[in-house]
C-alpha cells in the first residue's frame, strides 16, 4: 500500500526516479514509524533547496498521508481491531521487539506481548 501510494504520488509531483524511491520506502516501512521518514524527509529537503517548491510541497503531503495516515492511524486501528490490543501497547511491543530483537523485533516484540497478557489474563480469570 505505502509503494503504490508514494509511487503514485512521487510520481505526480514530478520526482525524478520515483520507482526507485518507492521501492526504498517500501523496504524502510517495515521500521514502523520512522521508516518512510527516512526517504521522503530528505528528499522534500532536496527539492525544497534546489527550489522546486511544488514539487517539495507535493513531497511533503504524500510522506504525511504516509506516516500519519497510513502508518499512525490505519495500521494502528488495523493491528489494534485483530489483536484487541491498544495502540499505544503494541507500540511498546514494537519497540521492545525492535530493541531486543533487532529487524524482525517488529513481528517477535507484539507476538511476546500479546501471549504474555493472554497468560496474565488466564491467571487473573482462575483466581
Amino acid at each position: 500500500m505505502e509503494f503504490a501510494i508514494s509511487y503514485i504520488g512521487f510520481t505526480l509531483s514530478g520526482v525524478e526516479s520515483s520507482l526507485i524511491i518507492a521501492t526504498i520506502i517500501f523496504v524502510l516501512a517495515f521500521i514502523p514509524s520512522i521508516g518512510p521518514i527516512m526517504v521522503w524527509a530528505p528528499l522534500a529537503l532536496y527539492y525544497f533547496a534546489i527550489q522546486q517548491y511544488y514539487t517539495a510541497l507535493g513531497i511533503v503531503t504524500i510522506g504525511l498521508i504516509l506516516t500519519v495516515g497510513i502508518e499512525q492511524i490505519l495500521y494502528s486501528k488495523w493491528i489494534g481491531n485483530r489483536t484487541r490490543i491498544h495502540p499505544f501497547v503494541m507500540l511498546l511491543g514494537v519497540i521492545g521487539g525492535i530493541t531486543l530483537f533487532g529487524i524482525f523485533g517488529f513481528i517477535f516484540g507484539p507476538l511476546i506481548l500479546a501471549s504474555a497478557l493472554d497468560v496474565v489474563k488466564g491467571a487473573m480469570q482462575q483466581e
